[in-house]
């Protein structure tokens, strides 16, 4: 696209960034944007009869001087404008109603992969929470079509996605809620170097926008609708994954949702959503992909779970194999630790398929 071009969208993308479904509506009348801006306020007011601020706006010099400036800064860091139009824009993005009129993107990433999973969850994530979406992640690198892995940066769950992505070998792409000359949160600016090797940090957000409660719902959306499925692995009864989900089905999105115990509120919005028929409930690493049909895979390295599993699991499914069926209080007896350390190591071997529960509160061996 010739570099005036991209100016205009720029400045289109600055008006619009709230009323990104009006400005669509625009860029397909106008699919030469330059002529919006070259018609005068009452052409304008016929377009848009309600719309006096936003032509106040298109009519104001400084627009297009800040756009100018805008345009060289993301030039000068090889930073990629993928506007509404152009062909390499997330085509799934753009079935949405109100998809970004354009994407600062920073990163050598195709943003039109096959299949493309985004993972969230809350920031507060346990054990539990990241060994359940790491096994996810590497149940997805075994299959002949690797999906690529979409989060958005934060601390918690969408770190640990991104960090699987990359020990995988999975490309992953990072959606922030502020210009990519601000990295969010700060502790993640490592990560967010190690993304940039194979993946990308994309944002709608011009620079120098820095991060507020309503940048993180707007980024939200670009999660949401950037997917063919989004998994809550974690959540509160309130939150921004739960955010996601939400917007993942109005945009008709499957969204899965890893179960929790019934006692532990950091899984609270998962169970939630569940009950509620919100989420189909991943009770194991395959459950995405077989609902998805995405089930041809390479087989599993041998004793995969068993290479992974810690020292404390490896207890857990010694006893169980040499004493059969055992109640939780019996498996607390026999390993002499206490039942609040057991419950991630069980929850996870149930989920890795390793034990199951007969439904009498009994633990088995598969």
């Amino acid at each position: 696209m010739e570099r005036d071009s991209v100016v205009y969208w720029c400045a289109l993308n600055r008006i619009f960034a709230e009323k990104s479904d009006v400005g669509a509506a625009l860029v397909r009348m106008f699919p030469r944007i330059e002529e919006l801006f070259s018609l005068d306020a009452g052409e304008l007011l016929e377009i848009m009869p309600r719309g006096e601020k936003y032509v106040s706006k298109l009519k104001d010099p400084r627009l297009l001087e800040w756009a100018e400036k805008e345009a060289e800064w993301a030039w000068k860091y090889d930073i990629r404008l993928e506007t509404f139009i152009s062909e390499s824009y997330p085509s799934r993005l753009k079935e949405c109603p109100d998809p970004p009129l354009l994407l600062y993107c920073k990163g050598s990433a195709n943003l039109n992969p096959e299949r493309v999973i985004s993972i969230v969850g809350t920031r507060r994530a346990s054990f539990y929470g990241k060994s359940s979406l790491q096994k996810i992640v590497e149940t997805m690198a075994r299959y002949d079509v690797k999906p690529m892995i979409v989060s958005g940066l934060a601390l918690g769950i969408d770190g640990a996605a991104h960090q699987a992505a990359l020990d995988l070998g999975l490309t992953t792409v990072a959606v922030l809620p502020t210009g990519l000359d601000e990295i969010y949160p700060r502790k993640h600016r490592e990560l967010a170097m190690k993304i940039l090797r194979d993946g990308a940090l994309i944002t709608d957000f011009p620079s120098r926008t820095l991060p507020e409660r309503y940048t993180f719902v707007r980024r939200n959306r670009i999660i949401a609708g950037m997917a063919d499925a989004v998994v809550l692995a974690q959540s509160y009864a309130k939150g921004g994954g739960l955010i996601t989900a939400s917007l993942a089905s109005q945009y008709d999105r499957e969204v899965f949702a890893v179960p929790g115990n019934m006692d532990d509120p950091s899984f609270a919005g998962c169970n939630s959503l569940i009950y509620r028929n919100g989420a189909v409930i991943v009770n194991s690493p395959e459950a995405i992909a077989d609902t998805m049909g995405w089930c041809q895979r390479r087989p599993a390295e041998p004793e995969l779970f068993d290479n992974l599993c810690t020292a404390t699991g490896g207890s857990i499914l010694a006893l169980l194999k040499e004493n059969g069926p055992l109640p939780l209080e019996d498996i607390v007896t026999l390993s002499g630790k206490a039942s609040r350390d057991l419950m991630p190591e069980i929850l996870t071997l149930e989920m890795n398929g390793r034990i199951r529960n007969d439904h009498h509160f009994y633990y088995i061996c598969n």
